[in-house]
């Protein structure tokens, strides 16, 4: 038996996607930084976001503090219309 992932992507997608038209859902990234990789990932989320009708909120810190980076998932948290948040590693030291 041969496995189809492009066809159960597929099946999957559209199924999200009619989970997600009946609600509105966010999806926040915190990138910190400027790593060519993570940019490449981010685009990609980004892109699947957008596929799935999920607003896509994209906040890029050039630097910044591990206490200002929690306060700023404090918020993030507070916000009704975030229902995920990702910090893309790598974090910067």
């Amino acid at each position: 038996m041969l496995f189809d992932g492009k066809l159960v992507r597929e099946e999957c997608l559209k199924k999200l996607k009619k989970q997600y038209s009946k609600i509105k859902v966010g999806l926040a990234v915190i990138q910190v930084g400027d790593d060519f990789a993570s940019n490449r990932y981010i685009a990609q989320k980004e892109k699947l976001a957008n596929e799935l009708g999920v607003e896509f909120k994209l906040i890029k810190l050039e630097k910044t503090t591990t206490n200002k980076l929690c306060k700023l998932i404090d918020e993030l948290n507070e916000d009704k219309s975030i229902h995920g948040i990702i910090v893309q590693l790598p974090i910067p030291k």
